[in-house]
């Protein structure tokens, strides 16, 4: 089974964007992966959220552009607590069991 990173590569590679940005929302944790057009991972972090979700994923979206900069990226959110993230925020849900 391919991993997540692998699964928003895949998904995003044929848009016109520069990375692509995965947030994997678990019960426990929080994981962010930033890849670039060839796949090269250019970030990747696990927090654990504390059941403070929002806070953890603001904090990561946070870091990352202060880290990367401000580019066009391609977003997914999974996660058994990804889903509602990703209605509030409209960013794309993809279910982890189907990649």
């Amino acid at each position: 089974m391919p991993s997540f990173c692998a699964c928003v590569y895949t998904c995003a590679r044929m848009s016109s964007v520069r990375r692509y940005l995965g947030i994997d929302v678990g019960s426990t944790t929080v994981k962010a992966v930033v890849l670039n057009q060839g796949g090269e991972v250019l970030y990747a972090n696990y927090v654990r959220h504390m059941s403070k979700v929002k806070e953890t994923v603001v904090n990561e979206l946070t870091y990352i552009l202060n880290l990367l900069g401000d580019a066009p990226y391609s977003v997914a959110i999974t996660g058994s607590a990804g889903l509602g993230l990703s209605e509030r925020s409209h960013i794309p849900f993809v279910q982890e069991v189907e990649c």
